[in-house]
C-alpha cells in the first residue's frame, strides 16, 4: 500500500529508493515510517525524496547526532519522537525558496539558509538525489 503511494507520488525514481536509504542507513533506534516522510512531505510541499536526503547528509539518517530524533540537524535540540524529527525537516524546508544551491552556503551564504556548509552538504544531497533523479543540477527545485 505505501509503497503503491509512493510510486503514485514519485514517477521519477526507482520504486526501493526510499526503502534501500532508510534501511541501509537506519540507526538502531524507530527512524519513522516511509508514509510518515511521505506525508509530511506533502503535507508541506517538498518532494519526500528531499528530505531523506537531507538526513542521510546531516545525520546519516540519525547515526551522527547528540539530539535524539534530529535527523535533518533542525536547530540544537531533541524531539520526543521520530515523527517529529521528520516533520521538523519539512516544515524548516517549507520556509525556504525552491532550489538546491540556495540551501547551503554552496553559492555564497545568504540569510535564510539550511546547512552553513559551502561544499560538503550540498555535495552529499545532491549525490543522495541521484539514487532518484538522472541529473540533479545545482537548481534542482525541491518544491512539490
Amino acid at each position: 500500500m505505501i509503497r503503491t503511494l509512493l510510486l503514485s507520488i514519485i514517477m521519477t525514481f526507482q520504486s526501493n529508493s526510499i526503502d534501500q536509504l532508510l534501511d541501509q542507513r537506519a540507526s538502531t533506534e524507530l527512524i519513522g515510517t516511509q508514509k510518515e516522510w511521505v506525508e509530511y512531505a506533502w503535507q508541506y510541499g517538498i518532494k519526500p525524496e528531499v528530505g531523506v536526503c537531507i538526513a542521510v547528509a546531516d545525520t546519516g539518517l540519525g547515526k551522527k547526532t547528540d539530539f535524539k530524533y534530529n535527523y535533518g540537524n533542525v536547530g540544537r535540540w531533541k524531539y520526543e519522537t521520530p515523527s517529529e524529527g521528520i516533520e521538523a525537516i519539512y516544515r524548516t524546508l517549507s520556509h525556504k525558496s525552491g532550489t538546491l544551491e540556495d540551501l547551503s552556503c554552496y553559492n555564497g551564504c545568504k540569510k535564510g539558509i539550511y546547512a552553513e556548509s559551502e561544499y560538503n552538504w550540498h555535495h552529499n544531497v545532491q549525490t543522495c538525489l541521484r539514487g532518484f533523479y538522472d541529473y540533479v543540477p545545482d537548481t534542482f527545485n525541491f518544491k512539490l
